[in-house]
């Protein structure tokens, strides 16, 4: 599976979050592949780090441990004016109320899908792109 995609020019799609190094899309398109215990530090950044509203660059991330850390709004819009996107979509993230999140001005979106595991009573939700229009979606 790729780490990230470009979804309709305007959308980053990513597991995880920003690395804490301000990177392009063209950097993270020479990755090295297959990665599949991430060795590199920016493809584990992809996978694991997570956003906050709290910071404004980045800090070490406590809950995920060693090598990941939690991006501010800053890296986000630097990441995003970079690279000519309007959003980042991200799912790696259990969100407790309503199964998605906005952060950082509603530039980056966690959308929870699982009811798998301890999140049996999650609300799971999906994204239905249409043109122009995201409408976050419940799922039963």
């Amino acid at each position: 599976m790729p780490i990230s995609v470009i979804l309709n020019d305007k959308y980053f799609l990513v597991h995880g979050g920003l690395p804490i190094n301000n990177i392009s899309i063209d950097s993270i398109a020479k990755l090295p592949k297959p990665d599949e215990i991430p060795s590199n530090e920016i493809t584990f950044q992809l996978l694991w780090n997570d956003p906050s509203d709290e910071v404004k660059y980045y800090e070490h991330n406590v809950i995920r441990g060693p090598g990941t850390y939690v991006f501010g709004p800053v890296l986000t819009e630097n990441f995003l004016n970079s690279s000519g996107l309007r959003i980042i979509i991200r799912g790696h993230e259990y969100t407790p109320r309503g199964g998605y999140k906005w952060n950082h001005g509603n530039k980056v979106l966690t959308i929870f899908t699982s009811r798998a595991g301890p999140y049996s009573a999650a609300e799971p939700h999906v994204i239905l792109l249409d043109g122009e229009s995201l409408n976050i979606v419940g799922v039963s």
